[in-house]
């Protein structure tokens, strides 16, 4: 893999941290736009397809579940890792005591509540881009000349995540503490502030 999936990502970054995820998915499809035809390619003309009304209620049923038990400062949500999950692409929800800021994201490793694992709620199985997860678990897709296409591929996806996230969000009605998102394996990671 060259240098450059790293330096898109670099690039994006300060747009994530100003919360313009229409920027990042601008860049980064920029950037796919410009690399050879690959199975990868797909992801510019794909997204997920689910209503973010039902996330925002997939929310809300967690954050209703944890916020009797303590006092929420953080939620945060992960997108499986999609590239070798390529059956099923789903996200999980954790909550936090604390927030711990964008300076270190190792306290995202320590939740407080998981909602699968306390709660027994289901990952939120998403949808709509089922042609880039038959060309992530192609084997076409696993050639060298395409890996750069593979990683921008991922940031895209990334991207597309924290959109549907942050307009699910717009829709909860218990969001009172920022809600962090990105991909298992990613330090790509975007927060919404509650609307109250």
């Amino acid at each position: 893999m060259s240098e450059l999936p790293r330096h898109i990502e670099e690039q994006a970054t300060r747009f994530l941290r100003a919360g313009d995820l229409s920027e990042c998915d601008r860049i980064f499809c920029r950037a796919l736009q410009e690399l050879p035809e690959s199975p990868y390619h797909c992801a510019l003309r794909l997204k997920f397809t689910n209503p973010p009304i039902l996330m925002a209620n997939y929310f809300d049923v967690f954050i209703t579940e944890v916020a009797p038990r303590f006092k929420i400062e953080a939620v945060y949500t992960e997108m499986n890792g999609f590239d070798i999950n390529t059956d099923e692409w789903c996200c999980s929800l954790f909550a936090y005591r604390a927030y711990g800021g964008h300076a270190d994201y190792d306290w995202l490793a320590h939740e407080d509540a998981a909602g699968t694992r306390d709660l027994a709620l289901r990952d939120f199985v998403l949808k709509g881009m089922e042609p880039l997860q038959i060309a992530y678990g192609s084997k076409e897709g696993q050639r060298a000349e395409f890996t750069d296409a593979r990683e921008i591929a991922g940031l895209l996806v990334v991207s597309r995540f924290q959109q549907l996230v942050s307009r699910a969000a717009a829709l909860t009605q218990n969001l009172r503490f920022p809600l962090l998102s990105t991909a298992h394996e990613y330090d790509f990671i975007a927060e919404v502030q509650p609307k109250f």
